[in-house]
C-alpha cells in the first residue's frame, strides 16, 4: 500500500455557507476568464467531499452521464518512489455517488475544452482516458491542484481588485470579464487557507450515503442540490 504524503492527510478545515458560496463564485469566474483550468476538479474536491488523490486518480469511464453518477475506484497519492496509482485509502472509499446537475454540467464542459486540448495536441496526446490530465493528457500532478486551490485562495482578497496595472494578472482576463470579476474579488473576505477536500459541516444524509447541509448545497448547486435518487 503507497504511503499517503501530508497533504493527503492533512486535517480538514470547514468552510460555513457563506464562504462556500464565496468560493464557488470566484472559482467559477476564473475558469470562466481561462485563469483556473483545474476548477472542475476543485469544485469537484470541495463540493463532493474527495480526497486530493482521489480526484486526480480519476478517468472518464468513472463518470456516466447518463445515470449522474461518479466511481471512485483508484486513487493517485505520493510516496518515497514518487506518485502511485493504487487503491483507495479505505474498502468503503471505493464507491459510487450521485452528482448534482451543476456538476455534470461543469464536467461536460470540462470534457468539451479537454477535446480541444487533445485536438491541439496532436499525436503527442497520450490516450490515458484521465479525467483532470495535463494540456498533453498525461496524469496532473497531484499537488497541481493545491496550486490551484491556493490561487483562487489568493483572488479572494479584496485588494486584489485594485491591482490592475500594466504589469498585472488583470491583463489576462478579458475585457468584457473583468467587471463582473473584480465585482466577485470586492463582494467578500478573504477565505481561510483550506485543503482540497474542505467541505461545509455535515449534518444530513444524502440518498448516495454522504452527509451535507442542505443550505450549503442550495448556495453550491443551485436548484440541483438534491442528488438523483
Amino acid at each position: 500500500m503507497p504511503k499517503i504524503s501530508v497533504n493527503e492527510a492533512a486535517p480538514i478545515k470547514a468552510l460555513n455557507p457563506d464562504q462556500a458560496a464565496r468560493l464557488h463564485t470566484l472559482g467559477t469566474a476564473l475558469y470562466d476568464a481561462g485563469l483556473c483550468r483545474l476548477w472542475p476538479a476543485l469544485f469537484l474536491a470541495v463540493g463532493m467531499g474527495l480526497r486530493r488523490g482521489e480526484v486526480m486518480g480519476l478517468k472518464w469511464a468513472d463518470v456516466d452521464f447518463e445515470r449522474g453518477t461518479l466511481r471512485v475506484r483508484q486513487t493517485r497519492v505520493m510516496d518515497v518512489e514518487g506518485i502511485v496509482t493504487g487503491n483507495p485509502k479505505t474498502t468503503n472509499s471505493r464507491r459510487e455517488l450521485y452528482l448534482p446537475g451543476s456538476v455534470m454540467a461543469l464536467l461536460k464542459r470540462h470534457r468539451a475544452a479537454q477535446l480541444v486540448e487533445r485536438q491541439l495536441a496532436g499525436n503527442v496526446w497520450q490516450e490515458g482516458d484521465v479525467l483532470f490530465a495535463t494540456t498533453l493528457g498525461d496524469w496532473t500532478h497531484p499537488d497541481n491542484l493545491n496550486r490551484a486551490l491556493r490561487a483562487v485562495l489568493g483572488w479572494t482578497e479584496p485588494t486584489r481588485a485594485g491591482q490592475d496595472g500594466g504589469n498585472s494578472i488583470w491583463t489576462r482576463v478579458p475585457r468584457e470579464l473583468r467587471p463582473g470579476l473584480k465585482a466577485a474579488v470586492l463582494a467578500g473576505e478573504r477565505l481561510p487557507d483550506i485543503s482540497p477536500m474542505t467541505c461545509a459541516t455535515p449534518t444530513q444524509p444524502w440518498p448516495c450515503g454522504r452527509v451535507c447541509r442542505w443550505k450549503w448545497c442550495q448556495r453550491i448547486w443551485g436548484t440541483a442540490a438534491q442528488p438523483s435518487p
